[in-house]
């Protein structure tokens, strides 16, 4: 088939016409990209504001405040607002819990799915939840979280964890705690 002959014109038209397609294009992927960052930034603040709650609910020990807080986000996991370790110490609710001998607010944060990454999770100085309640001297929440630290080698792993400075709960404990840590 011969070669038709088209116009510079045309050419021009044509070529016109894909860079408007391409300009709209290039718009409409900003403006989801700027769309996308949007929802990013108000996610990220309906998480700081939730988790704030949830740790503020931990200090004060209030333990139906909580509850009502881990369900009622939209949008928001109830792993994502209570496992950050948030505030200069960088504590978490349990951790806010353990140190203040707050029961309720512990066991309702140890029944969650993922109590163990709770249990796990470290503050600024390497301490853990187990740390802080040797630390303040609350046998309650110590006993608390033995019994959800299973027996044998996750118990004697928890009870060896070192802090920053180097220490284990067994030097935080006074020597009725460290007789509950030993059982």
């Amino acid at each position: 088939m011969p070669r038709m002959y088209v116009p510079k014109y045309m050419e021009y038209e044509k070529r016109k016409k894909q860079a408007a397609k391409y300009t709209s294009k290039k718009r409409e992927m900003q403006s989801l990209q700027e769309k996308l960052r949007k929802e990013q930034q108000e996610r990220a603040a309906r998480l700081e504001k939730a988790s704030s709650d949830v740790r503020q609910a931990a200090i004060k020990g209030n333990a139906q405040l909580l509850k009502s807080l881990l369900k009622g986000q939209q949008g928001v996991s109830a792993v994502d607002i209570t496992l950050p370790n948030t505030g200069s110490a960088r504590r978490n609710a349990l951790h806010e819990a353990a140190a203040r001998g707050h029961e309720g607010v512990m066991n309702a944060l140890l029944e969650l799915q993922f109590a163990r990454q709770l249990l796990a999770s470290r503050a600024g100085d390497s301490r853990t939840a187990l740390h802080f309640a040797a630390w303040a001297g609350h046998q309650g929440c110590m006993r608390k979280l033995l019994d959800k630290i299973s027996q044998g080698d996750s118990r004697s792993l928890a009870l060896a964890q070192q802090d920053a400075s180097g220490w284990t709960p067994l030097f935080y404990a006074d020597a009725g705690m460290a007789k509950l840590l030993l059982e």
